[in-house]
C-alpha cells in the first residue's frame, strides 16, 4: 500500500517553521520564564515544547545555552533532545557537551560531585565486580546462555533495586527474594550479603582492577543521586532546569529532583512526563512522583504522531484501570492490522529460535507493509522473543538497530558488508604498477572508510594479505580512511579476483557468512548507509520515547510475569500502562501480531481490533 500523497502532506508540513508548527502552548497563562509542569500523553510534542519553550527563555533572558541543564533517566532520550537543540540551531558549533550539564541526570550527578568533592565517583561497581563479589561467595553469576538469570544476577538485582530505593534488606519483596532463592536453589541471607557487598566496595580487592588504586571505592550505579540528595549538592549558574519523562523517576531520582527545586529558588523548571507511561514498576518508579510535583500544569491536547483509530484502541487498553488523557487533535487515516504468525518456538537444548519462513513472518509483515524510506519498529515483551524476530529478519537480509540482542553495526558485519561493497569496486582485471598503486578512474576521493577497512582485514584469511596480516591490521586501525588505489599495500592481486568471484566465501570461518550472503542478495552488493537502517527491534520498555511509520507489535507475555499479574495489583497496572505505551508508537500502521510465540500467554490487555462493520476478526485492516 504506498502512501505517497501522505509523504507529500507531511514534506509540506516540515517545511513550516518551528514557531508556525509548535507555538508555545500555554505561553499566555504561563509566561517562558514560569516553572511549569508540561503533561503530554505519547506524540503529543513534549520534546518540541521543551525546545521552544527554551528557546523563548533564552530570548527573554540574559541566560546563555550554557545556563541551561537538561536531564533525563535514559542516555537514549537525553540524546533526542540534545539533537533536537541542534536541530533548532539552539547548541553553537563550539558547544561541549562533556563541560555542560546536558545528558543524563546520573551523568550530571557525576559532574556536580566532582565539581563540589573529592570523591573519585567514576569507579563503578560494574558486572567485573559483582562477578568477584559472587565468586567469593559461591554464586554463579555469568549463565551457560544469555537468558539464564543466575543466582548472582538475581542478587545484584534486589541490590540495585534498594540502592534506587532506598530501602533495607527487610523491606525487599517476598516475590524478588524468591526469585533468588529460586535461581540458587537454597536460602539466601539477604542481609549479611548486603552489609559484605558494602564492605568490598569500600575495600575492593585492587590488585584485581586495572584502574584501581590504594584507598579507591566503588559505586553503585545510583549511588551518585544519594550522594547529591543527601549532601545537597545543587549545580551552579543554571538558569534553566529541564526534567524530561519526569514519569520515569525512581525514590532516590525523585529526591534529587525535589531537593533541587527546593533548593535553587531563582531557577526556572520545566518538568514534562507523562504519569499513563509509568512502566518501569518493578525498579521502584510510581506515578505518584510525577503527580506530586507541585508545579502549574499545561496539557498539551494536540497528538502529532498517533491516528485517531490508534489510540481509540491505546484508550481502550488503557481504561481497564485509567482514564485515558484528553486529546483535542489528532491525524486521521492510518490502519490497524491483527495477523495470526506461524509459532517460533525455542529450543532449550541448542538454546536457539526455530523460526519457521511463512505468512506473517516479521520478514514477510516487513516487505508487505514497510514502503521505501519508511521506518519500521517491532515490539516484543522480553529480550528472548526479540532473538526470534531478529534470526527471521537476519535470514532475509534486513539491517536492524537492536538494544535486545546484537545487531549489524554491534556485530561488524554492516562494516564488513559496506568495504566489501567499495573494494567490489575495483575491476577485477584492473592493472597496477607498484608505483602507481590500481590504475582507477572512480575519481581521486574515492577512499573506503577505516573501519570498513580493518573489518575486511580482520574477515581475510592471511594468504589474501600483503606481508603480516598482523602488520596490516595495526596500520588499519589508525586510519580513518584510504584510497583505493592504493589498497595493493594491504591485499595481494589474488584478493581483488576473489572478492568478485566469491566474496563470502573467500571469507574466514568465524564470519557469519550465511548472514553476509543474504544480506548481499537482498541489497545486490550496494552499500547501506547506517543511518539508512530504518529498522528498529526492541522490547516495548526500550521503546519509549521512540515511533515508527509502521510498528509490529508482537502479542505474548513470559508465564512469570502472567502470574505476577494475578497476584499483584500494582503490577496489573503497570502491565497495563506497558501495552498502552506500545501501541501508541505507530504514526501510519499499526500490526498486531499474535500466536507468535510458543509458551507465552497472550496479553490480557491487547483487544480484538474492531473492523469497520462491528466485527472482531484477525487480519482484517481496519482504516
Amino acid at each position: 500500500m504506498k502512501r505517497n500523497s501522505i509523504r507529500l502532506a507531511m514534506r509540506r508540513v516540515r517545511r513550516m517553521s518551528s514557531e508556525e508548527k509548535y507555538p508555545v502552548v500555554g505561553r499566555d497563562e504561563y509566561d517562558v520564564t514560569e516553572s511549569v509542569k508540561l503533561d503530554g500523553p505519547p506524540g503529543h510534542g513534549k520534546t518540541e515544547q521543551i525546545k521552544r519553550r527554551t528557546e523563548e527563555f533564552l530570548k527573554e533572558t540574559d541566560s546563555t545555552i550554557h545556563n541551561v541543564m537538561l536531564g533525563t533517566y535514559r542516555r537514549s532520550l537525553s540524546q533526542d533532545l540534545i539533537n533536537t537543540f541542534e536541530d533548532g540551531e539552539l547548541l553553537p558549533p563550539n558547544f561541549s557537551l562533556q563541560s555542560s550539564y546536558m545528558g543524563t541526570i546520573h551523568a550530571n550527578c557525576d559532574k556536580i560531585i566532582r565539581k563540589k568533592t573529592d570523591l573519585n565517583i567514576s569507579n563503578k561497581a560494574t558486572g567485573y565486580a559483582q562477578k568477584l563479589f559472587c565468586q567469593k561467595h559461591g554464586l554463579k553469576y555469568f549463565g551457560d546462555t544469555k537468558q539464564e538469570l543466575t543466582g548472582g544476577k538475581a542478587l545484584f538485582n534486589i541490590f540495585t533495586w534498594m540502592v534506587a530505593n532506598k530501602a533495607t534488606p527487610e523491606q525487599v519483596p517476598q516475590y524478588k527474594y524468591d526469585t533468588v532463592r529460586d535461581a540458587c536453589d537454597r536460602h539466601i541471607d539477604i542481609r549479611r550479603l548486603w552489609q559484605e557487598w558494602q564492605q568490598f566496595k569500600q575495600n575492593p580487592p585492587i590488585h584485581k582492577f586495572n584502574n584501581l588504586e590504594e584507598g579507591d571505592e566503588l559505586y553503585d550505579f545510583d549511588e551518585s543521586l544519594l550522594i547529591v540528595s543527601q549532601r545537597e549538592l545543587v549545580p551552579e549558574n543554571v538558569d534553566l532546569l529541564i526534567v524530561d519523562e519526569m514519569h520515569d523517576v525512581y525514590p532516590v531520582m525523585n529526591d534529587v529532583i525535589q531537593m533541587w527545586m527546593e533548593k535553587m529558588e531563582d531557577t526556572t523548571f520545566i518538568i514534562a512526563g507523562d504519569k499513563n507511561q509509568v512502566i518501569n514498576q518493578y525498579q521502584g518508579t510510581s506515578p505518584e512522583f510525577y503527580e506530586e510535583v507541585n508545579l502549574p500544569e499545561i496539557h498539551l491536547p494536540d497528538s502529532y504522531r498517533c491516528r485517531a483509530n490508534h489510540l481509540e484502541y491505546a484508550h481502550s487498553i488503557l481504561s481497564k484501570h485509567f482514564e485515558p488523557p484528553r486529546v483535542e487533535n489528532c491525524r486521521g487515516g492510518g490502519s490497524i492490522t491483527s495477523v495470526n504468525a506461524s509459532r517460533m518456538e525455542y529450543d532449550n537444548r541448542r538454546s536457539e529460535w526455530r523460526v519457521p519462513s511463512s505468512l506473517n513472518s516479521p520478514s514477510s509483515l516487513y516487505e508487505e507493509h514497510v514502503d521505501d524510506e519508511e521506518t519500521a519498529l517491532y515490539l516484543v515483551r522480553t529480550n528472548l522473543q526479540a532473538e526470534a524476530v531478529a534470526k527471521d529478519l537476519e535470514r532475509a537480509g534486513i539491517p536492524f538497530e537492536s538494544d535486545s540482542v546484537n545487531d549489524w553495526k554491534d556485530s561488524g558485519l554492516l562494516d564488513l558488508y559496506n568495504g566489501l561493497c567499495t573494494i567490489r569496486e575495483i575491476p577485477s582485471d584492473v592493472e597496477y604498477t607498484w608505483d602507481s598503486g590500481f590504475a582507477l578512474n572512480l575519481g581521486d576521493d574515492t577512499e573506503i572508510d577505516g573501519d570498513e577497512l580493518l573489518a575486511v582485514l580482520d574477515a581475510t584469511p592471511a594468504e589474501y594479505v600483503a606481508d603480516s596480516k598482523l602488520d596490516a591490521v595495526n596500520v588499519a586501525e589508525g586510519i580513518e580512511s584510504y584510497p583505493l588505489d592504493n589498497l595493493h599495500n594491504f591485499f595481494e592481486e589474488s584478493f581483488f579476483a576473489e572478492v568478485h568471484a566469491n566474496p563470502v566465501g573467500l571469507l574466514l570461518n568465524s564470519v557469519d557468512k550465511k548472514k553476509l550472503a543474504h544480506l548481499a542478495d537482498k541489497h545486490s552488493w550496494t552499500r547501506i548507509h547506517e543511518d539508512g537502517i530504518r529498522v528498529k527491534l526492541l522490547t516495548i520498555h526500550a521503546s519509549k520515547g521512540m515511533q515508527g511509520d509502521n510498528v509490529f507489535l508482537y502479542d505474548g507475555i513470559p508465564k512469570r510475569i502472567q502470574d505476577q499479574i494475578e497476584k499483584s495489583p500494582e503490577v496489573d497496572k503497570n502491565e497495563c500502562r506497558t501495552w498502552y505505551v506500545a501501541t501508541t508508537r505507530a504514526s501510519d500502521t499499526l500490526v498486531v501480531v499474535r500466536n507468535a510465540f510458543d509458551g507465552y500467554e497472550p496479553s490480557p490487555y491487547l483487544p480484538p481490533i474492531q473492523t469497520a462493520n462491528g466485527s472482531s476478526q484477525s487480519g482484517v485492516v481496519h482504516q
